[in-house]
């Protein structure tokens, strides 16, 4: 596993290492199979969790600072 961290660690993105990573996985002792499946859905959910954070965090800060946002100003800060 040490190639795709130093790779997502470089790039910061978890698409660029998707190809190292799929290797690692199968080195690991996962079929191309389930490698082609897995690591890529996981990729996908790990974004799809970051976006959620980001949102989470956005309206933790705005209750810290007594700003009080309306359901408009929520959707349109998270899209």
């Amino acid at each position: 596993m040490q190639e795709p961290l130093l790779i997502v660690f470089s790039t910061t993105s978890n698409m660029a290492v998707l190809p190292s990573n799929m290797r690692a996985s199968e080195k690991l002792g996962l079929t191309p199979e389930v490698s082609s499946f897995l690591v890529p859905l996981g990729n996908t959910i790990n974004m799809a969790g970051a976006a959620m954070y980001m949102a989470i965090v956005s309206n933790f800060v705005a209750q810290a600072y007594g700003i009080t946002l309306t359901m408009p100003q929520q959707i349109h800060m998270h899209i």
